[in-house]
């Protein structure tokens, strides 16, 4: 148990950093350049996501990121819930919401997916625990990629089932297959599979960058 607290810990904390990718200030998107930014057109493709609604109560997306400097990084798989509505937890007994990633010659998947904040937890009118997420959601699995592969062409298939209810129905999510594409670097210690390990906190050092000359082809 305490073993998983630390682990949604470390997750949380890379969480926060790998974010603030998508939220760089005017100035340093100034400075990057304009052809194969990753950080800028992971900013675009976000602002260019419609928000969800009564017909449509969820969104999803992914993306990938890595560590400056090593072939391992971060899948992440984002979903985002109208108001009123919730998704249940990847460990919901009975109807978790799965997550499952295509092979790929290209990268590997080092460990399991894990949320990025703790699920609200309350109990249904037949005393069954409800593991729920509400709002916005991601979900983090470490990831390797491949020697020399061509970041600009590496794209991870994730394929997403599950449920999305709010206090009168469920809508099922079945077998949705969404794309993520390399999104920016994150400065920070690396992490062992699994979680363990520990993360240093977003202070300035350890800020996500997307400049340098490793850009579009990963450096082992």
């Amino acid at each position: 148990m305490h073993l998983k607290k630390k682990s949604r810990i470390i997750v949380a904390t890379i969480a926060a950093m790998i974010t603030a990718i998508c939220c760089l200030n005017s100035q340093l998107q100034a400075q990057a350049q304009s052809a194969g930014q990753p950080t800028k057109q992971a900013d675009q493709n976000a602002n260019e996501q419609p928000a969800p609604n009564a017909n449509q109560p969820y969104l999803l997306s992914s993306r990938m990121h890595l560590q400056m400097g090593t072939n391992k990084g971060y899948l992440v798989v984002r979903v985002e819930i109208v108001e009123g509505s919730y998704i249940y937890s990847l460990t919901q007994e009975g109807s978790p919401t799965k997550l499952s990633v295509t092979q790929s010659p290209k990268f590997r998947v080092a460990g399991e997916f894990s949320p990025d904040r703790p699920a609200e937890i309350s109990t249904g009118t037949d005393g069954k625990q409800l593991e729920k997420h509400k709002s916005i959601i991601q979900f983090f699995a470490p990831i390797e990629v491949a020697p020399d592969v061509e970041l600009s062409s590496l794209t991870a298939e994730v394929i997403v089932n599950g449920q999305v209810c709010n206090a009168n129905s469920c809508m099922p999510i079945m077998s949705k297959k969404i794309s993520g594409k390399f999104a920016g670097y994150f400065r920070g210690k690396s992490e062992e599979a699994g979680g363990a390990g520990s993360a240093r906190s977003a202070n300035a050092q350890d800020q996500p960058s997307s400049s340098g000359s490793n850009a579009d082809r990963l450096q082992r």
